[in-house]
């Protein structure tokens, strides 16, 4: 009988199990979740990789390789609309828990492969930055990410506009003359 706000479940994944690894299993679990129609987050979260106590015999992930499931299992997280957010766990490499492969960044502070992969996911892909002209009444449409935007437009006052999951799907800003 408590009410719940928003569902969490931890991520962290070890090179062990490869089934547990396939992102058709991943999503099959995330909307077991899903089915109680709540908010949900991932509230720690590592890619695959070595434990300590993993033995050598298990293939080791590239950092490449690693980096490509990260940006799939991102993805994938936030393709469901029941998700909120996704905190990372490890920053670096050997720096936390039983992962000493799991950070973005190695030991010494240098960016791996995911530091880059995810950069370019959350700050190209994710990201939208519109140009174009307006309607002859001064109106423009587009569709975005949820997030901040800028709004600017010649002869109007510039408006700063945020986008949130749970928003109406459309939105209408009106800026100001200048």
């Amino acid at each position: 009988g408590t009410p719940l706000d928003i569902l969490g479940t931890q991520a962290h994944f070890g090179i062990g199990n490869r089934g547990a690894l396939m992102m058709k299993a991943i999503s099959a679990g995330l909307d077991r979740f899903g089915a109680f129609g709540k908010p949900m987050a991932v509230t720690e979260y590592n890619p695959p990789s070595h434990g300590r106590n993993t033995p050598a015999s298990v293939p080791r992930l590239s950092e490449e390789e690693q980096a490509a499931w990260s940006e799939n299992f991102y993805t994938l997280v936030f393709s469901k609309p029941y998700m909120r957010q996704l905190t990372r766990w490890f920053m670096f490499d050997g720096l936390g828990g039983d992962h000493p492969t799991g950070g973005v960044l190695r030991r010494d502070g240098t960016p791996k492969a995911e530091y880059h992969a995810m950069r370019k996911l959350i700050r190209e892909t994710w990201s939208t930055d519109w140009k174009g002209p307006l309607q002859p009444d001064g109106a423009a449409s587009f569709r975005g990410y949820f997030g901040t935007y800028e709004v600017e437009a010649g002869g109007f006052k510039g408006r700063r506009v945020r986008l949130h999951a749970g928003d109406a799907p459309e939105q209408t800003v009106r800026l100001e003359k200048a």
